[in-house]
């Protein structure tokens, strides 16, 4: 089993070798799918970018068992129901799953950075009691990739 990536700042990357490592899979990049057999059985790991799961529509003609969104909202509940409905198309047929990854603005670049930063002023300046580590995490960053956050992944795919 293969592990395709995308990953903007590396947590998604480095959740994609976790995966592959405790599978006995590999990792690739997804500007690498050409190495990838269409019939293989394939884990997707991608990064979130206004609620859509990046270049996951780039897959359609893979044989994607499940899919890893990786993003910086504490509140995994909250987030899954978004991203079903705003990737619903992409998802049918797959089991979803979602990671905290984290943030660092120093990898951040051009649109992306500029997008964030004015996100991060209005969690700020709405201080809810919500959105505590949200706050924190745009404050101060933060690198939350673990095994425990795809615990449940590991052992949907040991079944």
């Amino acid at each position: 089993m293969k592990v395709l990536y995308c990953s903007n700042t590396g947590f998604s990357k480095r959740y994609a070798e976790l995966i592959a490592k405790e599978i006995g899979g590999e990792s690739v990049d997804i500007s690498l799918k050409s190495r990838v057999s269409k019939k293989e059985e394939i884990v997707y790991v991608g990064w979130i970018f206004a609620n859509k799961i990046k270049k996951l529509s780039k897959l359609k003609k893979y044989n994607v068992k499940c899919v890893l969104a990786v993003g910086m909202t504490p509140n995994k509940e909250k987030i899954i129901s978004y991203l079903m409905e705003a990737n619903k198309k992409e998802l049918v047929g797959k089991k979803l799953f979602y990671a905290l990854g984290g943030l660092d603005m120093s990898k951040q670049r051009g649109f992306n950075k500029m997008l964030l930063k004015m996100v991060s002023k209005s969690v700020i300046k709405q201080n809810n009691y919500e959105d505590r580590q949200m706050i924190d995490i745009f404050k101060n960053g933060g690198d939350f990739v673990s095994y425990e956050n795809i615990s449940e992944l590991l052992e949907y795919l040991k079944n």
